[in-house]
């Protein structure tokens, strides 16, 4: 989906500061030609380093179930066949929303998932869930996390963008050309 207004100015403001380089050349010196424009997307479009992590805004029941997490940890039918039939299908009733998932960005389907899984017996299903419902943002998406803004929310202090404390992304997919192109015709 391409930036809005407001993500394209906030885009427009990162590229005029930006110092790092793409071919000995400093972002915010390079000129505006469609090659630039692509080299500055393949910059944006990495993961963002230091690692820093967002809820994610679609997980499928599958993905929680099947696999093991980035962290290692593993779904356990065992401690869900023994939650209460009320828990059960308040497990359910998280992917009947329509969408093709769980939108654990939600903080009432956090609370959900800790609502279910209450309880030591729930503990170790809580982190493998929770585990699943994070991601690595890129480079762009980070400059749009949600609760990024404002003085005093600087990420180390406030343990933000960590494992145990994810963000909430602003804006989600990959910068485009055309939002690149778009942030330099802003005034």
């Amino acid at each position: 989906m391409p930036m809005n207004s407001s993500q394209l100015a906030i885009l427009k403001t990162n590229l005029a500061a930006n110092t790092a380089t793409i071919g000995g050349v400093q972002i915010k010196d390079l000129e505006h030609t469609d090659d630039n424009a692509q080299a500055i997307v393949d910059w944006y479009n990495v993961v963002a380093n230091p690692d820093y992590w967002v809820w994610r805004t679609s997980v499928s029941e599958l993905e929680f179930t099947r696999g093991v997490s980035v962290d290692g940890t593993v779904w356990s039918w065992t401690t869900y066949i023994g939650r209460s039939q009320g828990e059960r299908d308040a497990w359910a009733r998280l992917f009947m929303g329509g969408g093709s998932g769980s939108n654990p960005s939600l903080s009432n389907v956090r609370q959900g998932v800790a609502d279910i899984f209450s309880g030591a017996g729930g503990a170790t299903q809580r982190t493998h869930l929770l585990t699943v419902a994070r991601r690595k943002v890129t480079r762009g998406e980070k400059l749009f996390v949600a609760v990024a803004t404002g003085p005093g929310n600087d990420d180390v202090a406030n343990n933000r963008g960590n494992t145990t404390n994810p963000d909430l992304l602003g804006f989600e997919g990959l910068v485009s050309r055309n939002d690149v192109n778009g942030a330099w015709a802003l005034p």
